[in-house]
């Protein structure tokens, strides 16, 4: 039985139990399990690899998450025979169990491991057929007993909704102080009890590879070519060939939310070749495919949906905004994300510097959302998730007449070009009833486990253009599952 992480916080659990003992009973013939999976947090970032958005199960590139991403206190493992992950909804499952974990660390000649352990655990061998295969599906920080059990099918698992990524709120605290982070299976995870080793109290099962991955993904602001400039409150960039132009705040809009109906998120990720298509493929890779979240196929040209987050079409005309800025809560001042910078270590703070020669620059979460994937019918307008770059224009430089401006720029999954146009003021409103995506699959969308880093390749007097990597969040590698 392969076995991750589990949940850690009642924010984000969804049913609540006690935790079995092990056994202290020493009869000779009992089978245990022992879980010790070891978390990648990489010593470095690593330099992301192009310029376009690139999709996929590696993306642009790896990233490691930093200990307050990677943090795991117990996790949901799920057993049940068949096929896989993609077997018929129908089949059953066979044994649900959490377990609490404590954390260790080692190291390895390139990494610092974070490792969590169950400590020995009793297997119940009346749950649990030690002459059977099973398949395992692990959650991290999310006890689900309350929500799956033993009656449930393989196809309530697989379109299980969590409606809670994290413990945290990202419109009244900073994005670092989010936690908790609920992860799943990553791939299909095949159980036999045919190896074992002998202790005194009986059989100790072991199992390697078993891997998870988080179901947020994250969104960062890189200062890229900028310098944070004090006198006047933010990234100050060289714009034309006289000019500055200096980010003074950033704003994530249309974060998919939570839904009785199709909001959330689905517990596995499913594929298909087309947006509506309803033969998906579980764990499939996303490269080549859509990913299809909850609410995919009620996300139309005319449609609107109430549960989205900061959505563009609450704010208003522009003409009604000289700033965001106190207005909204998930507006953020680059004054603030600078300072949490400096006064906050990297590694607990949730935010990193990265280093790729004359790009280099300060980089800042904004935000950790939910999927957020598209028809092609779907207006980019009230459905694409993106962010505000707001911030002050001097033309003939710092001396010069200041003008302040909003630009809105989406966010992108995949693309052939390296660069797009951020729509400044009332260009945007324009997009309101024509930006359609285009057909290529995942042009524009937000996948779990991805990190979507924007940045400013160059700005004029016209016009901002636009950067963005797409760069997989390094999931947990369990070294070790013992059983």
């Amino acid at each position: 039985m392969g076995i991750p992480l589990l949940t850690a916080c009642s924010a984000v659990a969804d049913g609540e139990h006690d935790h079995e003992s092990p056994s202290t009973v020493s009869t000779g013939n009992q089978s245990f399990i022992n879980l010790t999976i070891a978390v990648s947090g990489g010593k470095d970032n690593t330099t992301r690899a192009g310029e376009k958005p690139t999709a996929g199960e590696d993306g642009d590139g790896r990233e490691a998450g930093f200990p307050h991403e990677d943090a795991v206190t117990g996790i949901t493992l799920i057993l049940y025979q068949g096929s896989g992950i993609n077997d018929v909804a129908t089949t059953a499952i066979d044994f649900v169990a959490y377990y609490p974990v404590s954390k260790t660390t080692k190291d390895t000649d390139d990494k610092i491991e974070a490792t969590y352990e169950t400590g020995k655990q009793l297997l119940d061998q009346s749950k649990v057929d030690l002459t059977k295969t099973y398949h395992a599906i692990v959650v991290a920080n999310a006890d689900l007993r309350g929500a799956i059990s033993t009656s449930s099918t393989l196809g309530q698992v697989r379109n299980h909704i969590i409606r809670t990524l994290y413990s945290g709120n990202e419109k009244t605290q900073p994005a670092r102080d989010c936690a908790n982070f609920v992860m799943s299976s990553e791939n299909d995870y095949t159980v036999t009890f045919d190896s074992y080793t002998t202790i005194p109290e009986g059989r100790l099962y072991s199992f390697e590879g078993l891997r998870i991955e988080r179901m947020t993904a994250r969104i960062d602001f890189w200062a890229a070519g900028a310098t944070y400039d004090d006198v006047h409150k933010g990234y100050a960039y060289d714009a034309g060939t006289a000019d500055k132009f200096v980010v003074t705040g950033l704003m994530p809009f249309n974060l998919m939310g939570a839904n009785s109906t199709n909001g959330g998120e689905y517990l596995i990720k499913r594929v298909a070749t087309s947006p509506t298509s309803t033969d998906y493929t579980y764990l499939g890779n996303e490269g080549s495919n859509f990913v299809i979240d909850p609410a995919i196929l009620v996300k139309t040209t005319s449609g609107e949906l109430t549960y989205y987050k900061n959505k563009v079409l609450d704010f208003g005309t522009l003409a009604g905004h000289a700033t965001y800025s106190g207005a909204n809560d998930y507006y953020r001042s680059t004054e603030n994300l600078h300072a949490a910078i400096v006064t906050t270590s990297p590694a607990s703070g949730g935010y990193t510097a990265l280093t790729d020669g004359a790009l280099t620059g300060e980089d800042v979460v904004l935000c950790y959302p939910m999927e957020n994937t598209l028809q092609t019918s779907s207006y980019l307008y009230s459905f694409a998730t993106g962010i505000v770059i707001e911030g002050d224009y001097y033309q003939g430089g710092f001396s010069g007449t200041k003008t302040h401006r909003i630009y809105y720029g989406y966010l992108r999954h995949e693309g052939t070009a390296a660069s797009y146009q951020a729509r400044l003021g009332a260009a945007f409103e324009l997009d309101k009833a024509s930006a359609l995506p285009p057909a290529s699959p995942m042009e524009y969308g937000i996948v779990r486990n991805n990190i979507y880093r924007i940045y400013i390749s160059s700005i004029t007097s016209e016009s901002m253009i636009l950067s963005l990597k797409v760069k997989k969040w390094d999931p947990y590698t369990h070294d070790w599952i013992y059983m």
